[in-house]
């Protein structure tokens, strides 16, 4: 086996935050979209919404691309107010 391989990826933090800072992106843009089922939009809320402290938690994540995270999940719910208010119905677009 390749030793390259063997001892697996290595990652700086540098790659850790910019991996941080895409994942908060790419889901606060999912959930901005109307085409986002509504299945994924309750997942991202739920990340969203969880106080855990993990690597790639939404706290950790909006604390590495500095922002608070408190503020950002507060800006965030008042945006989609009107979706959580009707239970984040399903906005996809149905094609018949």
């Amino acid at each position: 086996m390749d030793e390259a391989i063997a001892r697996g990826p290595s990652w700086t933090d540098e790659a850790v935050a910019r991996l941080r800072r895409r994942l908060l992106d790419d889901a606060l843009q999912r959930l901005s979209r109307r085409r986002t089922t509504s299945e994924n939009r309750r997942a991202l809320m739920a990340w969203v919404l969880s106080d855990a402290i993990d690597p790639f938690s939404f706290r950790v994540c909006a604390a590495a691309s500095g922002y608070d995270a408190d503020a950002l999940r507060d800006g965030v719910l008042r945006l989609l107010r009107p979706d959580i208010d009707s239970g984040l119905r399903d906005t996809t677009r149905r094609t018949t």
